[in-house]
């Protein structure tokens, strides 16, 4: 927290990608919630080339943790930091599939936030 990341891992480069600074108000409207299978480490985005370079992975995993568990408490930080609270919830035992409480959780998230 506090460094300068641009994207697709931060926002510092925003505005010459959209023309518009990062509006962080606006933002911290935006309703989230983000669920992940604390065994979900083998379908992780970050080690694939059509979402990440090289270099990439490289930053992500030295700041942030190699597998997506690990970087679960770093990213739900990263949020508070910057005034958002967006939900994170990590599944015990789970590892890529939607248990029913998750469905239910997703299901009343949306119900809350239409």
């Amino acid at each position: 927290m506090g460094r300068r990341l641009r994207y697709p891992i931060g926002v510092a480069d925003f505005e010459d990608l959209t023309g518009k600074p990062f509006d962080l108000e606006a933002f911290k409207e935006v309703r989230i919630l983000y669920l992940l299978g604390d065994q979900d480490v083998h379908n992780d985005p970050v080690y694939y080339r059509d979402c990440f370079s090289k270099e990439d992975e490289a930053l992500i995993v030295n700041l942030f943790g190699a597998t997506r568990p690990e970087r679960w408490p770093v990213s739900e930080a990263i949020y508070r930091s910057a005034g958002h609270d967006a939900i994170f919830r990590l599944y015990q035992d789970v590892a890529h599939k939607w248990p029913k409480e998750s469905k239910q959780e997703m299901a009343q998230f949306f119900k809350d936030n239409m």
